[in-house]
Order: C-alpha cells, then structure tokens, then sequence
C-alpha cells in the first residue's frame, strides 16, 4: 500500500499593525500629548488670568467717577487713590506704583477718537517751621489701554502744570476736588479747587501728542496760591 506524503502545514503570520494601530504606541502617544498640553498652560494660564484680572480693572477705571463734592485732598489729610487704579497699576507695572491722590481718572480720548485712559494724581509736602508752606505736584499718566489680545502702554507720564504753592500753612485749608470728565467733550476734564469760601475751576485737556494740558478759568491768586 503506498505511503501518503503529507505536505508540512503553512504557518500564516498577520502582517504586523501599522505603527500608529498598536495600542502601546498610541497610548505614549495620548500621555505624551497631555504632558505637552498640561505644560503649555502651566506656562500660559498664569498671564492670561493676570491680563484678565487687568482688563477688568481696566475697565472700572476708564469709567472711574467721584462725586464732585467730594475732596479727595485737605491739608496733611491722608492721600486717597482710586482702588481700582492701584489693582490695575500692580498688574500692568509689578509690583505697583506708590500710593497719591487720585484726583481724576476716566477715559479720555484725542481728536481722532484714540482712547486713553488718563489718570491726575497730587502729592503734598510740608515745611517744618510752625507755619510751614506746602506744595500740591500734580502729575499725570496717560496709558493706552489693552485688549484681550494686547497689553496696555504708558504712552506719557509726566509733571502737571500749573502746581501750587501754600505760604505759611495756607495750604492746610486748601482743598481738591475730584475732577469730572466732560459728557460733551471726550478730550476735556475739570478739577475744582477750594480755599475757604473761594473756589477756581481748573479745565484739563488731552492733547493730540497725549500731554494734558491745565488752565485755570481764574486767577490762582484768588486763592492765595502761586502759580509756577
């Protein structure tokens, strides 16, 4: 009887999966992603919120109103600054600007309508005798305000003129009150000054080169007060 001749079975070998279908691969793949996702907001979350966080002061300053009754600077009386000027100073120039008197702060804006936001602040100095004179500086920013995806720029910082000088502690009667944006002029402000039952507007202006510009409606001497 003759013998069968079996032929070997042929092993059939699976073509090996394509790089990105085996599952170890495509799991590193996954936690590699979100390691780089998880460093990159590390990285960003920190300054978005910050800018977030100055936009919304940003706001609440550009819209910063007192009442004009209201003195924000008498004598040696301690300085007053808006707090939503100090939060947004803090952010936008770490770790912030020193405590003034915040006599005006809103938004203001040039002739071609570019926005500012504009902020007066005075600082007082005293003599030592037992009448001493005092001095109000008043000096201004002038900062263009940022956007969700811009930062905001100090466009001019500097001294305010006219400045006013107190002989033998008149000062101490002198007083500031808050400034008030024009509803009619977005380029004009005023400042109403105090001394006993005497009083002299001061208009403020922002000029096309981003100074401000102030003028008072009347003579300082009125108010016993010289102008330099």
């Amino acid at each position: 009887m003759p013998r069968t001749v079996r032929t070997p079975a042929q092993l059939e070998y699976a073509q090996p999966p394509v790089w990105h279908r085996r599952p170890a691969l495509r799991r590193a793949l996954v936690a590699t992603s979100i390691l780089a996702l998880v460093a990159v907001s590390l990285k960003w979350i920190g300054p978005t919120i910050d800018h977030a966080r100055l936009l919304h002061y940003q706001s609440q300053c550009l819209r910063y109103a007192a009442p004009p009754d209201r003195v924000v600077m008498a004598g040696e009386s301690p300085y007053q600054t808006a707090p939503c000027w100090r939060s947004f100073y803090a952010l936008f120039s770490p770790p912030g600007r020193k405590d003034l008197t915040t006599v005006f702060l809103h938004e203001l804006q040039k002739k071609d309508g570019t926005r500012r936001l504009v902020t007066l602040e005075a600082s007082a100095n005293w003599g030592n005798t037992a009448q001493p004179d005092s001095e109000i500086d008043l000096e201004y920013h002038v900062i263009a305000p940022a956007t969700p995806w811009t930062r905001a720029r100090l466009i001019n910082n500097a001294e305010a003129r006219p400045y006013f000088y107190h002989e033998s502690g008149l000062g101490k009667s002198f007083n500031i009150h808050a400034g008030q944006a024009d509803p009619t002029d977005p380029t004009h402000f005023t400042i109403e000054l105090t001394w006993k039952k005497q009083s002299v507007t001061v208009d403020g202006w922002l000029r096309d080169d981003d100074t401000i510009l102030l003028e008072p409606r009347d003579r300082l001497e009125r108010l016993q007060v010289s102008k330099y």
